[in-house]
């Protein structure tokens, strides 16, 4: 089982109260967003290629190098330069750790002194969390490597990119967290 999978399948279960102890008590906090964009919108902007970006933000009990993570899920559409390698319909998933920006030199102007940002271990990219509140995330990144790439196979690996713009931003609404948990 992918860690993705692990972790949020112990997520769900301590959310639901369903085991006690272990490793799912350490769960504190799950939230989960997810935006699933129509085909009116995705008509509309020609240059975007993702349908739907779904996110679990997990904070675990103690401080820890993974206490506060992010899994990630994202499915292409048949359009658009938005994902590299990718095919559309075929979901993507990818855990990032988060840290908060203490020093943001480097970083984008947005990013100030406690920005959190979700890293891919190994330089696969980054996404900013630029505002969260109790029904929305609005998230940016440049590109961020989807997936655990097997370097014997010789295939690309595949990416949410920046759409040709240098980033880009998401805005995604809180749902219930069988969403994230749907397919991991």
């Amino acid at each position: 089982m992918g860690m993705i999978r692990h972790i949020a399948v112990l997520a769900a279960l301590a959310c639901t109260g369903l085991m006690a102890g272990g490793a799912a008590a350490q769960v504190q906090k799950l939230d989960c967003y997810e935006r699933l964009y129509s085909a009116e919108h995705l008509a509309k902007h020609a240059a975007q290629s993702v349908r739907r970006l779904t996110v679990a933000l997990v904070e675990e009990a103690g401080d820890h190098d993974w206490s506060r993570w992010m899994g990630l899920t994202v499915d292409f559409a048949a359009q658009g330069q938005g994902g590299r390698n990718v095919r559309p319909g075929v979901e993507y998933e990818q855990t990032l750790r988060c840290f908060t920006v203490e020093d943001p030199h480097g970083w984008p102007g947005w990013v100030k002194p406690g920005t959190v940002v979700c890293a891919v271990d190994g330089d696969g990219g980054a996404i900013g969390i630029i505002s969260r509140d109790k029904d929305s995330l609005l998230l940016w990144t440049r590109g961020v490597v989807l997936g655990e790439p097997d370097p014997t196979s010789g295939a690309p690996v595949p990416i949410l990119t920046d759409e040709g713009a240098g980033s880009v931003r998401f805005k995604l609404g809180r749902v219930p967290a069988g969403a994230c948990t749907r397919t991991w």
